[in-house]
């Protein structure tokens, strides 16, 4: 897929360039173009609260130069968006400093406006469903999960390659979605605080435990689904979305056949069951286990798995009073799950999320969300309820005359009992720069839990973001 699409982004960004040089004048006759360029630079940059051990990364900075450029030539009524970036990661204070930097194209896409309708092709990300930072409906898009949570679902998400219509009835509208090829979120499995399993290879590589353990442990190793990540348009995903009005009410009706981007985890053998049962509850109990079970390394060998779940759901939002109040809800067919012994299934489910947001006289603002999952033919699960639900709020307030922001966001996930908590303090000099200061706190919940696996990695952190 990259092959072609790189095509597609090199023949688009030079015809954008081709528009820029013509609005300069070089060729005053041939295209009127109107050309709104940008800048974003944003860096983040987190230490650890209280250090744990030699492993761990004490210190981590990830950065970029973002180059936005949008092009609109009114007289063939097309708009073309063009924007790179140049992103560099370091890690600092564990085994070994490491650092890497890649440029890449972000948003590149060429798009008809007419009246009634848009037709659009390329690279570009959407925004589906009513829910803040929540995921729902919001699943056309991949996600950047390498630093976990750290970023919002918006700057989480990475652009697909992809064709999308668009049309605008008289109080509705129709949008249809097509994308060609397959995109899985980004995941670090080993080797960073932040991955799904941490640093456990290097604990064991360094500890004290046997060849025999050091070596069964390196050999595990979790490799692409194939016939998901494959370049063929059998991999090609659908996404509908129907828009309307009644009364004071915004609604909208979804349909989606997609792939699900998160992994889960599929044996190649039995024995792969007990290699999870090793990855997610790693105790000398279960690395002898393991030991004992002689694996091979196709045993070994866990497949990231990424089955087509077929979706169905609806959203609304409307306004009672001075409240806003939205939701979401979405049946999913088909969505992966790890049965008790850690073997691979795959589940039907329903998620149900409401929200209500105000902003009061004193300027604070405050948002609740609540979301509530069920499992269908439900038997026991690895780390999943039949029925479980998590709350999510924001607090935050203006003052010094807007230059300042203090801001607290947290969830709690009611039903295992974990929670994270983000307080940030912003300052905003200028509107063009913002600098804050914070901290993400994960606490309570056993280590199977989403944010009590994280239990002892709870961060400091300074970011600064400018827009010229």
């Amino acid at each position: 897929m990259k092959n072609r699409t790189g095509v597609v982004l090199v023949l688009t960004f030079a015809f954008s360039v081709c528009a820029a040089l013509a609005q300069a004048a070089v060729w005053p006759d041939l295209v009127e173009v109107e050309w709104t360029p940008s800048v974003e630079v944003w860096s983040l940059n987190y230490v650890e609260a209280v250090e744990n051990n030699d492993y761990e990364d004490a210190a981590a900075t990830d950065s970029w130069v973002r180059a936005f450029n949008e092009f609109w030539i009114e007289e063939h009524d097309l708009f073309i968006k063009a924007d790179g970036q140049w992103r560099y990661n370091a890690w600092n204070g564990g085994l070994e400093n490491e650092s890497h930097g890649e440029a890449s194209f972000r948003e590149v896409y060429g798009e008809l406006r007419k009246e009634h309708y848009r037709f659009s092709a390329g690279d570009q990300i959407l925004t589906w469903g009513k829910m803040d930072d929540i995921t729902i409906l919001d699943r056309v898009n991949p996600q950047d999960y390498r630093h976990f949570v750290l970023y919002d679902k918006q700057e989480r998400k990475d652009p697909v390659l992809m064709m999308r219509h668009e049309y605008f009835g008289d109080g509705y509208g129709f949008e249809t979605v097509y994308k060609p090829y397959f995109e899985a979120s980004k995941v670090d499995y080993f080797g960073r605080n932040f991955a799904a399993f941490g640093h456990l290879k290097e604990v064991v590589d360094l500890g004290g435990y046997s060849a025999l353990q050091k070596s069964t442990v390196q050999g595990i190793g979790i490799r692409d689904e194939d016939r998901a990540t494959e370049h063929s348009l059998e991999n090609g995903e659908l996404a509908l979305r129907y828009r309307g009005h009644l009364n004071d009410v915004d609604y909208g009706l979804y349909y989606m056949n997609q792939r699900n981007s998160i992994p889960v985890l599929r044996e190649s053998s039995p024995v792969g069951n007990t290699v999870k049962a090793f990855l997610y509850d790693p105790t000398l109990a279960t690395l002898d286990t393991l030991v004992s079970a002689s694996p091979t390394s196709e045993d070994l060998a866990l497949t990231a798995a990424h089955p087509r779940v077929q979706t169905v759901g609806a959203d609304w939002e409307t306004v009672l009073g001075e409240y806003g109040v939205r939701g979401e809800m979405a049946v999913m067919m088909g969505m992966p799950f790890l049965n008790e012994d850690y073997s691979y299934t795959e589940k039907d489910t329903v998620m149900v999320g409401v929200g209500v947001d105000h902003t009061f006289e004193n300027s604070v603002y405050a948002d609740l969300q609540y979301v509530q999952q069920y499992i269908f033919a439900y038997d026991k699960l690895y780390a999943q309820e039949e029925a479980p639900f998590f709350i999510a709020g924001t607090v935050s307030r203006d003052f010094a005359r807007g230059k300042f922001n203090a801001g607290l966001d947290w969830t709690w996930n009611a039903s295992y009992g974990d929670w994270m908590f983000n307080p940030e303090l912003l300052y905003k000099p200028w509107d063009s720069l913002h600098i804050a200061v914070g901290s993400f706190i994960f606490e309570e919940g056993s280590a199977s839990t989403l944010f009590g696996r994280y239990d002892t990695g709870d961060i400091i952190y300074v970011s600064l973001k400018g827009v010229f």
